[in-house]
């Protein structure tokens, strides 16, 4: 018995749906030269060609996820280390600042090379996961004003994109 998707069953084939006629593709290819038969026998088909092909798919998935997961490892190493360089990149842009400020800008230069300083040396520190349980964390804290800064964010966004 087999399974056929144009109608009744019948006794061991199956309708491919396909039938050859004769006459030319749009690529000039002859149709009779790619006839497909309409119907295929699957009586030797039974439980241990079932059995391989469950196994093929398992080992078909098994393969996707180590390459989905080898991928996943890949960009998060890159991010990982572009997170770093610009905290290594802050941390230099506080020297200059510090070292290039007029002299009575020096205050305040101060402090806003401390702060990316700061800033610098946590993104050099921390991982993505880390950094992303944080941001979590303070989302989490403080909500409004999280969507305040959301929006402004998004607002920004657009109006930058827009031009």
């Amino acid at each position: 018995m087999s399974y056929n998707p144009n109608g009744p069953r019948n006794s061991g084939m199956m309708n491919t749906g396909t039938s050859g006629t004769t006459g030319t593709t749009g690529l000039g290819i002859n149709r009779t030269e790619i006839e497909t038969p309409r119907t295929i026998p699957v009586e030797g088909l039974g439980a241990e060609s079932t059995d391989t092909l469950r196994d093929r798919a398992t080992q078909m998935a098994s393969n996707v996820r180590d390459k989905a997961s080898a991928l996943g490892s890949q960009v998060s190493d890159r991010v990982n280390s572009g997170v770093t360089s610009m905290g290594e990149k802050m941390s230099e842009v506080a020297h200059v600042l510090r070292d290039k400020a007029p002299e009575q800008m020096a205050p305040y230069a101060d402090r806003a090379a401390r702060t990316l300083e700061r800033a610098g040396s946590y993104l050099q520190e921390q991982s993505l996961a880390d950094f992303v349980d944080d941001l979590s964390g303070m989302i989490q804290r403080n909500p409004i004003p999280s969507l305040l800064g959301g929006i402004a964010l998004g607002f920004l966004l657009a109006r930058n994109n827009r031009r």
